[in-house]
């Protein structure tokens, strides 16, 4: 498992408004997410190897900071040009699913507050799934329903990956051609790190993490939704 674990996003250079600002210290809630998840299934009686990846940093304006136009060189061999630096949490997130493969997983569920895309499209009462795994996928659902915790399953196709293009590099961070759809060209940004991505892998777009505000449902603050449900999926894998 692999969690964004961004513990404060000004956007970079790519600054964000002080009002989108303010609640960023929650843009770890992919990691929390997956931590928690593994907790509950150890607690649960879990019996088999998981490994956790908690892709950790700040993303702050400083002299040192990524600038638009920089090209990162992965550790797989994969460019990537800089074109917002507010959209870093795949960027962390590349590291740790790199380094997931090559552990030979048996399947691979990377969770992360990515993209505001996601929220526009489900709001934040569902976290969102992308895969090419049906059978993954199904299994998630199961475990879902089981729970009684909402995912809404949202597009990731082949043609995804090329709507990332770079001129400078194998990829950019953000989409480069203005068709919307910026929960699944993220996940297809996040492919290029996974050896197999069309079998065995799931990701989460956690954008119900957090409430800003109270609802009739949930309080203010962290909902720990969806902690259940991963769980479940890890108990019955």
């Amino acid at each position: 498992m692999v969690g964004k674990g961004i513990t404060f996003d000004t956007g970079g250079y790519s600054l964000k408004p002080s009002d989108s600002m303010s609640t960023m210290r929650t843009d770890m809630g992919g990691a929390a997410l997956l931590t928690g998840s593994l907790a509950f299934a150890i607690a649960r009686g879990l019996n088999k190897r998981v490994k956790l990846y908690l892709c950790c940093a700040e993303n702050m304006v400083s002299h040192n900071a990524f600038k638009l136009g920089d090209i990162i060189t992965y550790r797989n061999g994969v460019t990537v040009e800089v074109l917002n630096t507010d959209a870093e949490g795949r960027l962390v997130l590349a590291d740790g699913l790199i380094d997931a493969c090559k552990q030979n997983p048996q399947f691979i569920i990377d969770a992360a507050t990515l993209t505001g895309a996601a929220k526009v499209a489900v709001g934040n009462d569902y976290h969102s799934v992308l895969s090419m795994d049906d059978n993954l996928t199904e299994a998630l659902f199961k475990s879902a329903k089981t729970e009684n915790e909402p995912f809404w399953r949202l597009p990731f196709e082949e043609f995804h990956r090329g709507q990332i293009a770079s001129s400078f590099a194998d990829i950019a961070n953000i989409g480069s051609v203005p068709v919307g759809a910026g929960a699944s060209t993220a996940t297809a940004f996040l492919s290029y790190f996974v050896e197999n991505y069309q079998q065995n892998w799931l990701h989460i777009d956690a954008s119900a993490t957090f409430r800003k505000t109270a609802s009739d449902l949930w309080a203010a603050g962290a909902t720990g939704l969806g902690i259940r449900t991963v769980a479940n999926l890890l108990l019955s894998k």
